[in-house]
């Protein structure tokens, strides 16, 4: 069998490097792709980072109180553009891309290293496998979603690594931002800030038993309440061996979806776990 060429190995490196630097300005807008690789994966030339969406949207939920999924994606587009941001709240942006691109960039070297260690070690069919692979994990890609199922159904080992980067940072950059509307008073909910009473919603969709653990009673139904303070203390289980998790702002772990929710003055948990009011 032929083996691959230092050319050929420094081409596989150059492909995943051009390729994550697209990923990089989905991500952080800070990426350099050229406008080619632009151009062949469909992707328009200014790009809005996700994170800063994903941020701004979440303190739009706090501001607006409404189910924006029932909203267009021009009602949306709208009120996002009437957000102001605090210098705060664009140095909290400004942490949340720093540590996107920590994720991005270690994830590249962990690529180039695994593809060309197997590539070395197999013949001219993982050139191939290479070049098909990441240029089609994004290609046509238009939303959030796709990206997601691009990168799951094309890598195969690197899933977790991959949907870590296209949706927990997103989902943590959404959820800071609500944390920071309500730390600045701008909640209509809540002017208590950082002592604003919090419960955390496992997802309906994959919430796993360690969120319902952390985030529920002892019947699995009602939500646990907190004081936002507390949460904002316990940090994040990055690195942590499950046994060690603490509830958290979310995500409480690479792929979460649990929501973070304001706990009303004069209301109770009903059976179901919803809130109603305490007569």
């Amino acid at each position: 069998m032929s083996k691959l060429t230092r050319t050929q190995i420094k081409q596989i490196q150059e492909i995943i490097r051009d390729h994550m630097e697209v990923l990089m300005q989905l991500s952080t807008g800070d990426g350099s792709p050229s406008s080619q690789l632009l151009r062949k994966l469909k992707l328009p030339k200014r790009i809005t980072d996700l994170v800063s969406v994903s941020y701004q949207y979440g303190k739009l939920k706090i501001l607006q109180d409404k189910d924006l999924s029932s909203m267009s994606s021009d009602e949306i587009d709208k009120l996002l553009k009437q957000i102001k941001l605090t210098k705060s709240q664009q140095r909290s942006i400004e942490l949340s891309k720093i540590k996107a691109q920590q994720h991005i960039d270690s994830l590249t070297q962990r690529i180039s290293s695994t593809v060309i260690t197997s590539a070395i070690q197999s013949d001219l069919d993982m050139w191939e496998a290479v070049k098909e692979v990441i240029p089609a994990a994004l290609e046509n890609n238009t939303a959030r979603y796709k990206v997601i199922q691009q990168l799951r159904e094309k890598t195969n080992n690197w899933e977790r690594d991959w949907h870590r980067v296209a949706h927990t940072e997103m989902w943590s950059a959404k959820c800071q931002g609500e944390v920071e509307a309500i730390l600045n008073g701008e909640s209509p909910f809540s002017n208590e800030r950082e002592q604003t009473q919090v419960f955390i919603r496992p997802s309906s969709r994959n919430a796993c038993a360690k969120c319902k653990q952390l985030y529920l009673e002892r019947d699995g139904v009602t939500p646990k309440v907190f004081k936002l303070s507390d949460l904002i203390a316990n940090g994040n289980n990055y690195g942590k061996k499950q046994a060690d998790w603490r509830p958290c702002i979310p995500p409480l772990h690479p792929n979460c979806m649990c929501t973070l929710n304001i706990k009303l003055n004069n209301t109770k948990f009903d059976a179901q776990g919803n809130l109603e009011l305490d007569i």
